[in-house]
């Protein structure tokens, strides 16, 4: 999971446009201040988007999704880009390299026993039925190490390409935070779009009420140039 996260978050190029955009407005809005000319965003500041207001009262997620709604609505579906990503957050990379690290421990104390025990000739039934699936489990366990190495290496990378710190965070905190984003994101997305049909309805309402306003005018013209002809 860890693994292929990275790799959705790393290849996502609605992401990437997305926070651009956020950069982008940030930099707008912080022109002249020690806070302008960023060269970057910091995941643990997107979900602030939603507290901080525009002159409008819209919170800056608001007017953005607002602004690409009417441009690249397709960018606003990242969620579907990071379908592992809320699973991702549960997974904490440090205790699962300490259980792996504790398994080998383990299992290397159970190898000597085995050894102790063929050396000294004695219950060779226990070696004989031990040995093999010691073996096994080795691999397997090796198979998993290599595994958890290569998620290290992917968030490090990732890391990297976010500009962020890989020794001031973890792949659980980070994760967690773009996961809290993404929902937002999505439900800012609905709020948005809700508001815009029921600005468009009131719209039409209004189109009806003033057709209909124009046609009942129309008719008593009619009906009292009927009359003065008579």
């Amino acid at each position: 999971i860890l693994l292929e996260t990275s790799y959705s978050i790393h290849n996502s190029k609605n992401l990437a446009r997305l926070l651009g955009i956020v950069l982008k407005v940030g930099n707008e809005l912080n022109a002249g201040t020690s806070k302008g000319g960023a060269q970057g965003v910091h995941i643990s500041s997107l979900t602030k988007l939603t507290t901080t207001k525009s002159n409008t009262k819209k919170t800056l997620l608001e007017y953005i999704v607002e602004k690409v709604e009417q441009k690249d609505p397709s960018l606003l579906g990242i969620k579907k880009d990071l379908p592992l990503l809320a699973e991702a957050a549960k997974v904490n990379l440090k205790s699962l390299t300490a259980d792996i690290n504790k398994l080998r421990t383990g299992i290397k104390s159970m190898v000597a026993t085995v050894k102790m025990a063929n050396d000294a000739g004695n219950d060779h039934v226990f070696v004989e039925k031990l040995s093999p699936f010691l073996g096994r489990v080795s691999e397997t366990i090796d198979s998993i190490d290599e595994r958890n190495q290569e998620a290290n290496l992917a968030f490090t990378e990732l890391c990297v390409y976010l500009g962020e710190d890989p020794n001031a965070t973890s792949p659980d905190s980070m994760f967690k935070e773009l996961s809290m984003f993404v929902n937002l994101v999505d439900s800012t997305v609905t709020k948005v779009r809700e508001a815009e049909e029921r600005k468009r309805k009131k719209a039409e309402r209004e189109t009806k009420r003033k057709l209909k306003k124009k046609s009942s005018k129309s008719s008593m013209s009619s009906t009292e140039g009927g009359f003065s002809s008579a």
